[in-house]
């Protein structure tokens, strides 16, 4: 009899574990062609191409209906944008490199980008004139597509993800 209360019990702890795992998600994940906390490579920057990296995206919620990317300089009060870029359907899972500065991007699925801290529309690089060297990607993975024109700043754009964020992760580089 000890031996089924036994068999019973294990049996329930192996069932409300997977039970408990199936539920949970697995933590957001992204990827460039450069490694995490170090130097953006030249080709990414204002002196050199100036053409955005490529990234790879892993474990997308499910329950996700757009994506939102952010470029911002870490190493300044202000935090300026270097790139904005919404409304990326959540099936897309890798980025290319070299993303134009239209305001619809079709090969994204009507993904939208915003004006950055420079005045112009899409990514703007890092420069070796910037005393900074600090950014931040920032990947969010929202509940809704975002009601938002082209063009828009990173303060709107922000503000309108508020209560739809189901994920976020970062990843830091450096420009030298």
């Amino acid at each position: 009899m000890n031996l089924s209360i036994y068999f019973y019990l294990l049996l329930l702890i192996v069932i409300s574990y997977f039970y408990y795992a199936a539920g949970r998600e697995k933590k957001l994940k992204i990827n460039f062609d450069f490694p995490h906390r170090e130097v953006i490579p030249e080709k990414y920057s204002l002196d050199g191409e100036n053409i955005s990296p490529a990234l790879e995206i892993e474990n997308i919620s499910k329950k996700a209906k757009s994506m939102v990317l952010i470029l911002e300089n870490i190493d300044t009060d202000d935090l300026p944008a270097h790139w904005l870029i919404w409304n990326i359907p959540p099936d897309i899972n890798k980025i290319p490199a070299g993303i134009s500065p239209r305001a619809k991007i079709t090969r994204l699925g009507e993904a939208c980008q915003g004006e950055n801290d420079f005045g112009t529309l899409g990514y703007r690089g890092p420069s070796q004139k910037e005393e900074a060297p600090g950014y931040r990607f920032k990947l969010f993975t929202l509940e809704e597509k975002l009601n938002l024109e082209p063009g828009v700043k990173k303060e709107e754009l922000e503000e309108k993800m508020k209560g739809l964020i189901l994920q976020q992760q970062a990843y830091y580089a450096k420009f030298e």
